[in-house]
């Protein structure tokens, strides 16, 4: 990070149960008819917009417990939320999930009782690999925000059309309905411009009157299925980040000081943030092919960032006991010298999470990041490890593992690989993870609604 963060220090005591966004929340997103119903129990603490809550039965209760606190920086209500959304083509029965969730968790923020200052940013997984840059133009972590309707070739391949399913059946608005209102930043000096992230709080907002703000979020947030299959999340991830911070790119000023940031992650995919192109190649073109699972293939998959970055330990036949992140170099042999690690290690990703946070808690020495994965995981969100194909007999040639979820337990349809990477960058900071093949992604955003409300009290 370029910017170094004012410090300050205000002392004040606050005590309060809830912010208004934990109560509204809890209902937002889940439908009355079938949703489970909670007891927030009596709301006595210094917030005046508390009002009572039904009760539940109590196997159905959710107790969020008190959050009084004491507290050395006024109550945050400004909120960052950077979303990696998975552009490629195995994502194609996903874009409308995300979208409907994405609108519903705008409209929950955007809660004239919740009184948050939020900005809403999307990136896509593509960054560079030599397999698909020859096909055109990577993301490289830069934010996009225009309506899907105005990129609909984005939802379209020669073995895939999801333009409706993806686009046009959830969002309505084309980008000239969209246009956004210039907006200044902390960084501007008063300087406005239009920003490539929605902005909503404090009575205002960069979009046209009489948008809603969960119809511009459900335009925005479908990323087509353009980009490369080989998905690099943590990369795209700190690239966005390093834009923030740089004056020459339109994102910047995106980190606001004060600011909790939320980063969440929608892939089907393993990461695949590489340092190096010869891993890819074959070795009739001068590569090497140590880390792919099937070298008689014509050309790499997926499996090979998982060889090249995950080590498992083996229990029971081909079931793992647990796999972890393990760099190795370029002759397939774990190192401890991260500059000749063929992966890019993973602390290069919380290295630059933790600068950040530092930042932010010279503001608020209560401040967190709040990272929320969508991914190969099951209902409960546990990862699982295995060489079993179960049912899918390229899997394993494709990712190097077996499935991680698939779609209502049909192995025909939807699966995707478990996360290592990915998942211990987010545990790092108590990260959540959630299941991809989920057929709706409802609850995802009724916890982090709830995480966010958590942190806006402090």
């Amino acid at each position: 990070m370029t910017e170094n963060l004012a410090h300050r220090h205000i002392k004040f005591m606050t005590t309060m149960r809830f912010h208004p966004l934990s109560i509204f929340v809890l209902f937002s997103l889940v439908p009355a008819s079938d949703g489970p119903k909670f007891d927030l129990g009596s709301i006595d603490g210094t917030s005046s917009d508390a009002s009572p809550n039904p009760t539940a039965d109590d196997n159905e209760r959710l107790d969020l417990g008190s959050t009084e606190t004491t507290v050395d920086a006024p109550p945050t209500s400004s909120v960052d939320v950077l979303f990696v959304i998975d552009n490629s083509g195995s994502m194609s029965n996903k874009q409308g999930r995300i979208a409907a969730a994405v609108g519903s968790f705008a409209r929950l923020l955007d809660d004239q009782d919740a009184a948050v200052d939020y900005r809403l940013a999307f990136t896509t997984t593509d960054t560079a690999n030599p397999w698909c840059t020859p096909l055109g133009p990577e993301d490289q972590g830069r934010l996009r925000l225009t309506s899907c309707r105005n990129r609909l070739n984005d939802f379209k391949s020669q073995e895939q059309d999801v333009r409706a399913t993806g686009c046009t059946d959830v969002c309505s608005s084309s980008d000239e309905e969209l246009e956004l209102s210039p907006t200044a930043t902390h960084l501007s000096e008063g300087e406005k411009s239009v920003r490539p992230w929605l902005e909503v709080g404090h009575n205002r907002s960069n979009l046209p009157d009489g948008i809603a703000v969960d119809e511009a979020a459900r335009c925005f947030a479908p990323q087509g299925i353009y980009g490369c299959g080989f998905s690099t999340p943590l990369e795209a991830q700190y690239l966005a980040l390093e834009h923030a911070s740089d004056p020459a790119n339109p994102a910047y000023g995106f980190l606001r000081p004060e600011a909790l940031l939320v980063i969440v992650h929608i892939t089907d995919n393993i990461d695949c943030s590489d340092r190096s192109s010869e891993i890819f190649s074959s070795i009739a073109n001068g590569g090497n092919q140590i880390f792919w699972p099937n070298p008689s293939h014509p050309y790499p998959t997926l499996g090979v960032c998982w060889n090249a970055g995950v080590s498992c330990t083996q229990e029971f036949g081909a079931i793992y006991g647990e796999c972890h992140t393990q760099d190795k170099d370029i002759d397939g042999q774990d190192t401890l010298d991260k500059t000749v690690a063929v992966m890019h290690p993973t602390s290069r990703y919380t290295d630059q999470l933790k600068a950040i946070l530092a930042e932010k808690r010279e503001i608020n020495s209560h401040q967190e990041i709040i990272i929320t994965q969508i991914v190969g995981v099951d209902d409960n969100g546990v990862a699982i490890y295995t060489d079993e194909p179960q049912g899918l007999p390229d899997f394993v040639d494709d990712y190097g593992i077996g499935p991680g979820c698939t779609e209502g337990g049909d192995e025909s349809r939807s699966s995707a690989p478990p996360p290592v990477r990915m998942r211990e960058v987010a545990e790092a900071f108590d990260g959540r993870s959630y299941s991809v093949c989920a057929e709706n992604y409802a609850q995802v955003f009724v916890d982090l609604g709830i995480a966010i409300s958590e942190n806006l009290v402090r």
